[in-house]
């Protein structure tokens, strides 16, 4: 597989190529390394990246919903559009051809609309923006920044899929045996009522348990989270991380506030791509190993910014595309 060939993709190629499709749908160790390489290679596409997977990841449940039969008669009608189109250039669609796409993607939502019960919606938070949603069992959620939450029928089975972070607070059941699941790439979070952190915004998924009780899942492997702990899995290595931490720190982000503490600065780039959406360069490579710490309002990128500036005295400057540019002085 060439990175070069997905440099120039658009929303509607990615929607059609069948590796992409893989990983989102059917994730495993190889997809997942090949993609968040590719990423970090083209930090430019991850906002069509991230639409993309939407879309997928709505049809797939649409799919899943739909008897088989109205499925195929669907999509081999958008499938003989696509045959009329004349390729302008290799590996690159028309526009008629893309209009074919976003045509299919409607007539699928709108003929199971039209027929059958209402699919569940995918709830999604902009860079920057904090959204509180109300579950049909009335639990609640604060969806992080640049995230989004698809919903389950919630009917028999609580079941929710997260890109990104979020907040839960879990109501417990009348019926006991019936557990809440948040579903996160490769990783499921079992949940009888409690309060909890999930983050999965990079290959690996990291759960932060406040109050309650929580098992995690994976294939055969099942471990049981008490209130303090952190669990992190690292799909790369297939293997768990656990450690005591105070569980406030990591869900500080819901009342407006980012607490870093001995927050490695390749660390913190992240966190601050995520929730501002702009992206951080250290001219020295060396600097992305500093630790820093610090408590400050994620309402203003400008005091984030002045406060890595100052804490190792730097040279700051802005680039192209939303990127800023830290020097030694």
């Amino acid at each position: 597989m060439e990175w070069k060939d997905y440099a120039e993709y658009r929303q509607e190629d990615f929607l059609t190529d069948d590796y992409f499709s893989e990983w989102v749908l059917r994730p495993n160790k190889e997809n997942n390394a090949f993609w968040e390489e590719w990423q970090q290679l083209y930090p430019s596409r991850q906002p069509i990246i991230t639409e993309a997977r939407k879309i997928l990841l709505s049809l797939e449940y649409t799919r899943e919903e739909m008897p088989i039969e109205s499925y195929d008669r669907i999509w081999s009608v958008i499938a003989e559009e696509m045959e009329t189109a004349t390729p302008v250039r290799k590996r690159r669609w028309p526009l008629a051809l893309a209009a074919a796409m976003v045509t299919g993607i409607v007539a699928v939502a709108a003929f199971w609309l039209l027929r059958s019960k209402p699919v569940p919606p995918v709830y999604t938070s902009q860079f920057g923006e904090n959204r509180t949603l109300v579950l049909p069992d009335s639990s609640k959620v604060i969806l992080g920044p640049h995230s989004s939450l698809r919903l389950g029928d919630f009917k028999g089975l609580r079941e929710v899929w997260l890109e990104g972070e979020a907040y839960f607070n879990i109501q417990h059941t009348a019926v006991p045996a019936l557990p809440f699941i948040v579903h996160s790439r490769s990783l499921d979070i079992e949940v009888l009522g409690t309060t909890f952190n999930v983050k999965n915004y990079t290959g690996n998924t990291q759960v932060v348990l406040s109050s309650g009780k929580i098992a995690l899942r994976r294939q055969d492997e099942r471990l049981i989270m008490k209130p303090g702990d952190l669990v992190e899995y690292k799909e790369k290595e297939e293997k768990y991380l656990r450690k005591e931490v105070k569980p406030e720190r990591y869900a500080s982000w819901v009342e407006g506030t980012l607490v870093f503490e001995d927050t490695p600065l390749e660390t913190v780039a992240t966190e601050v791509y995520h929730q501002f959406g702009i992206r951080l360069v250290f001219r020295d490579s060396s600097l992305t190993k500093e630790k820093f710490s610090a408590t400050l309002t994620s309402a203003d990128q400008a005091i984030v910014l002045a406060a890595i500036k100052e804490a190792f005295s730097l040279e700051l400057t802005q680039g192209a595309d939303s990127t800023y540019i830290f020097t030694r002085k």
